[in-house]
């Protein structure tokens, strides 16, 4: 080992497991990140600072924008510090460096304007100390890529330890930007309408099993009624199904494949939207990976008290979602083909681990039975007799887009090769059955979402990561088009982060008809002519959303009047999902309504309910940065009369109205 910062660690570190890794990583590339080298670095970063921040000052007192000021900053200030370092602070480096310097930077821009969005837009303090937060976040990235990937002079030699800073590298880079990001980006319309489930607390909801709910609900109780705690749930279990996927490698491969794992959890889209976003998908992929670990230490570990952790994973999982039930006859097929697994049939452990998912299940079912099984008779006759479209090509456009394609590649090569052991039967078996389910659906046109297939590509990924491993190992072709796919996708998650929260330079501002932004910006419009109206009949009128839940939900997380009432027209003309059970419709009997959508159709037809009169249809821009985003289409509804309808199963413990 080459003198440096490392090499002078005392014995008793050197020898611990710590030690040893932080002395492996840091020479894994050749680089020497000695005390000079990070003074120097220190020196030109500051350098590049002062530059950064003088020309941010310049075009935001010009009238620039944020986002546009804090890019021009970093692009020049970049420009200097790679000349700088290359010449006096690594002057080993080779001359052409800058692409994959820049490429080192543009994941620090992204995660940079994620400090600066929380800074300004969330704890509110001026720019100028958001950039200050920024670059210091940016300069541990700057620094580490510098060290490991730009200016290394051993580039490769080592495989192994490439590979593990590789896919430290990667899950750190992608954890991080959960971090920053997840309390600046606005709720998904989906997230604010789980959002109420932890208003209105059960043992299940009638559309939806009550697993988010409770995730929120503890978030929101610690955190507030914010972004951030509405999302500290599923994040942290995030965490908990890249520990389960980690250890299911392990044991059934090596520790490279653990490693690879590691590494397809921080660049596939499959598992860094699920671990930031508060759906159901969240704790589902988690539970899902917690009953593959425990099923492999059960039927390849040999160990009969896993049968325990196969049956609370399962039963978890299906307060999740129900289509954590896919998994069962996957396990059973392959517990009937396989001849070691046969044996556990004349075992008690598959009995004890079916009890313990049906109590752990056993609260949905309560509220179920006195209520005509309403969760279930919503869910499945929705799906099997809903029109519209979903088929096969649409089916494999989602698995390209959870997948990418090199992982859609390497999946199919692992799947659809003969196993030539229990190991690729067990993975292949858990994955092509569900697969297969989704498959018919597709055949016959079913409708679903693209979350849907998300848990079943978990069971392949230990398998894709040992197969990963040997192409890195041999140095084929396929391992740099593997590198370019991770850096190419933490870039592109990034720049959607860094687009939705700052926007960027050139790019229209997002908007609530076409990203899920701009949700503020709308609420406080509506809030505004609300109180408007409100003057006029003296009277405080209720705003319904004429196509759906969507808007009627987020303007009921962001609206700053904590007592205006908003539901959704489905709701006040007789099916509104899960809105039925909170609000009683004959509350809302004789008052003034103002109906809102973005889409004209929804308001030009007449309203499904009676009512005294309608006003025309008027328009109200939401601007958002300074720019017209969206047209925002309103009309008025005066003396509503509520449809008499049969009452959805009233929740335990909920209670009509506002927050």
């Amino acid at each position: 080992m080459r003198g440096s910062a490392v090499s002078r660690l005392p014995d008793r570190l050197r020898t611990t497991g710590l030690g040893q890794f932080v002395a492996r990583i840091a020479t894994a590339g050749g680089a020497d990140p000695n005390p000079r080298n990070a003074v120097g670095f220190g020196i030109v970063g500051l350098i590049g600072f002062f530059v950064d921040l003088g020309l941010f000052q310049l075009i935001l007192t010009s009238g620039g924008s944020l986002a546009a000021a804090h890019i021009s900053g970093f692009l020049l200030a970049s420009v200097l510090n790679f000349t700088l370092n290359r010449l006096f602070v690594f002057p080993s480096g080779q001359k052409r460096r800058y692409a994959r310097f820049l490429g080192i930077g543009l994941l620090a821009l992204a995660l940079r304007g994620g400090a600066i969005a929380f800074t300004v837009h969330v704890l509110r303090l001026p720019a100028q100390l958001g950039l200050i937060a920024g670059v210091g976040t940016a300069a541990i990235v700057n620094y580490l890529g510098s060290v490991f990937f730009v200016f290394s002079t051993e580039h490769a030699r080592a495989p192994e330890l490439r590979w593990r800073v590789w896919s430290v590298a990667a899950i750190a880079y992608a954890f991080a930007l959960r971090v920053v990001y997840m309390g600046v980006v606005e709720l998904l319309p989906e997230e604010a309408y789980y959002w109420n489930y932890a208003r209105h607390l059960d043992s299940t909801h009638f559309d939806h099993p009550p697993m988010i709910g409770w995730l929120i609900g503890l978030g929101t109780t610690i955190f507030g009624d914010t972004e951030f705690g509405v999302r500290i749930g599923p994040v942290l279990l995030g965490i908990l199904t890249l520990r389960w996927l980690v250890l299911l490698a392990r044991n059934l491969y090596d520790n490279h494949a653990a490693f690879g794992t590691v590494l397809l959890a921080g660049t596939l889209p499959l598992l860094f939207g699920t671990g930031m976003f508060a759906t159901p998908d969240a704790p589902l992929l988690a539970f899902y990976a917690g009953a593959l670990f425990y099923l492999e230490r059960a039927l390849f570990g040999d160990r009969p008290r896993a049968w325990i952790g196969v049956g609370i994973c399962f039963g978890l999982g299906l307060l999740s979602k129900h289509t954590m039930g896919l998994l069962a006859p996957a396990v059973v097929l392959f517990m009937l083909v396989d001849r070691d697994a046969r044996s556990h049939w004349r075992r008690p452990g598959p009995y004890l681990a079916i009890v313990c998912a049906a109590i752990l299940f056993t609260p949905a079912l309560d509220w179920n039975a006195p209520n005509d099984w309403a969760s279930f008779t919503f869910e499945l006759p929705s799906q099997l007799h809903a029109s519209g479209g979903f088929a096969l090509p649409l089916l494999a456009l989602y698995v390209l887009i959870l997948l990418t394609p090199p992982g859609l590649a390497l999946a199919g090569r692992v799947l659809f090769t003969r196993p030539s052991d229990r190991r690729l039967r067990f993975l292949a078996t858990c994955t092509i059955v569900p697969l297969a389910v989704f498959a018919l659906y597709g055949a016959i046109r079913r409708p679903t979402s693209i979350t849907w297939t998300e848990p079943i590509w978990l069971a392949v990924v230990p398998a894709m990561a040992a197969h990963l491993w040997i192409y890195w190992e041999r140095r084929r072709i396929a391992a740099r088009v593997w590198k370019a796919t991770v850096v190419g996708m933490l870039m592109v998650l990034g720049g959607l982060l860094h687009y939705v929260t700052l926007g960027l330079p050139g790019l229209p501002p997002p908007t609530p008809t076409k990203h899920p932004a701009g949700w503020k910006a709308t609420a406080q419009q509506v809030d505004r002519l609300a109180a408007e109206f409100d003057a006029e009949t003296g009277e405080r009128c209720f705003v319904i959303d004429a196509r759906g839940y969507r808007l009627s939900s987020e303007l009921e997380f962001y609206s700053a009047d904590d007592y205006r009432l908003h539901t959704s027209a489905a709701f006040v003309e007789g099916d509104g999902l899960i809105g039925a059970v909170w609000q009683d419709p004959q509350m809302f009997d004789g008052r003034t309504a103002l109906l809102v959508s973005f889409d004209r159709p929804s308001l030009d037809r007449e309203p499904d309910f009676p009512f005294a009169e309608v006003g025309p249809i008027e328009e109200q821009p939401i601007e958002i940065r300074g720019r017209v985003a969206a047209v925002l289409l309103y009309r008025v509804v005066w003396g509503y009369r509520p449809p008499r309808v049969t009452p959805k199963p009233s929740n335990a413990g909920t209670t009509p109205g506002g927050r």
